[in-house]
């Protein structure tokens, strides 16, 4: 996979202060770290390893670990499925004590380039109401609300809407 920069997902490196990682290509066998990562997430609804390995067993659907540079850590990743025109992102997390330093925005533009190279003419997601960070982050790479799904996730603290997001992948 070709970013922008036109290196492989492997050799992609961010730096945000004295702190770097590395994007990689996921595969089945990442699955337990990546339930791992999710779990720690805070996300509405964590995955196991088995729902990892079934997803990225799929046809259509790639996945992206950030891993520490220093300590091969598992920091962040994303998970996202093409069909034929269309991808939608399945889920992103970047651990918590890793938030606001770039590496959610790094995963996303990952998906983003991957998505346009498989031919996808546009991105959809879905996010918790409450989830004022992600939101933010995905209207910053030209995410726009089109539509809601009334209690989608279930939490603890009870069930919570989602709300749709589009990008056309098709302009700049």
């Amino acid at each position: 996979v070709r970013s922008q920069a036109g290196r492989t997902q492997a050799q992609r490196c961010a730096v945000s202060g004295a702190a770097a990682w590395t994007i990689v290509p996921m595969s089945p066998q990442c699955a337990a770290a990546a339930a791992a990562l999710h779990a720690t997430a805070g996300l509405p609804e964590a995955w196991d390893a088995a729902a990892f390995a079934t997803l990225l067993a799929m046809p259509g659907v790639r996945g992206c670990l950030a891993l520490d540079a220093g300590t091969g850590e598992p920091l962040g990743l994303a998970l996202w499925r093409t069909v034929v025109d269309e991808a939608e992102l399945l889920t992103i997390c970047v651990s918590p004590q890793r938030r606001r330093q770039g590496l959610g925005s790094t995963l996303l533009e990952i998906v983003l380039d991957d998505s346009r190279t498989q031919g996808a003419r546009r991105t959809l997601l879905e996010v918790a109401t409450d989830n004022a960070p992600a939101r933010s982050l995905y209207g910053s790479l030209g995410f726009e609300a089109c539509g809601r799904r009334p209690r989608y996730y279930h939490t603890a603290a009870g069930p919570i809407d989602a709300e749709i997001m589009l990008k056309d992948l098709t302009t700049a």
